[in-house]
């Protein structure tokens, strides 16, 4: 299997490694573990629970990864990341995924808040995104469905900000007529 099957399973209903996982979480003592990003390169958990000994839960996923994929990502060329809290999750897939497109537009995204236990993240977009009126149909299309699909815990994405007026000026509508 490669890093994408074994990604589509892990995110779909791949009954026997999610079977194994549910194994390998209660062996770990955590309260949840599941797959965030995968590539050949890297490949990124959440997880939580009290007291969690982050360098056994790296190694046993290492070899459950290995065991399953072929794939060792304990080399100079791969890593295996493992999060144990919301925050550093999310600034991972928003600079993994969003923030440089984003930046691109000469926009800004902030995360403003989080909350786990509700499932939703609050973001404020600066900059050009921030001018622009449909920031918040590309954040609820665009930035609430990277989210959802790569952190299973997110359940909405709300804007901080309310878009603002369009400088007059710059306003260029064209009706075909002469003025």
């Amino acid at each position: 299997m490669n890093i994408h099957d074994f990604f589509a399973s892990l995110k779909g209903n791949g009954q026997e490694l999610l079977n194994g996982l549910d194994e390998l979480r209660k062996r770990l003592g955590l309260e949840r573990l599941y797959l965030i990003y995968a590539n050949e390169q890297e490949i990124v958990w959440g997880t939580r629970g009290t007291e969690v000994d982050y360098e056994n839960v790296a190694r046993e996923l290492l070899k459950f990864v290995q065991e399953h994929t072929g794939l060792n990502y304990d080399t100079e060329m791969t890593r295996l990341v493992v999060f144990g809290n919301e925050m550093a999750e999310v600034d991972y897939v928003l600079n993994k995924e969003l923030i440089p497109y984003i930046e691109s537009h000469e926009g800004r995204l902030e995360i403003v808040s989080i909350s786990e236990n509700t499932g939703e993240i609050v973001v404020s977009l600066r900059g050009a995104c921030g001018t622009c009126p449909s920031a918040i149909f590309t954040m609820k299309a665009g930035i609430e469905r990277t989210l959802k699909s790569l952190l299973p815990w997110v359940k909405t994405v709300k804007s901080f900000d309310k878009p603002e007026e369009p400088d007059e000026k710059n306003d260029f509508r064209d009706y075909g007529g002469e003025g």
